[in-house]
C-alpha cells in the first residue's frame, strides 16, 4: 500500500471493468482501487486466482476520481 501512494497513480487501467478503476499486483492478491490527486479509494483486495467480474467495482463515494 506505501508503493502505491508514493509512487501516485501507478496500475495497470480497468476500465473494462468499471470507469477509472486501476489494479496493482502483490503476491498473490490483485488491489482494485480508483485514484484522486490526493489519495487511493481501494475498494478490493482479492486472490488473483478469483472471477473478477463478479465483483462490484461501483465508486460510491462523492468525489470523483478522474
Amino acid at each position: 500500500m506505501k508503493r502505491l501512494a508514493v509512487v501516485g497513480h501507478p496500475g495497470a487501467p480497468r476500465d473494462r471493468l468499471a470507469k477509472g478503476l486501476r489494479s496493482a499486483n502483490h503476491k498473490s492478491f490483485m488491489i482494485f482501487f480508483y485514484a484522486t490527486a490526493t489519495e487511493l479509494r481501494v475498494v478490493h483486495i482479492v486472490r488473483a486466482a478469483r472471477d473478477l467480474r463478479m465483483l462490484d467495482y461501483a465508486d460510491e463515494s462523492d468525489d470523483s476520481c478522474d
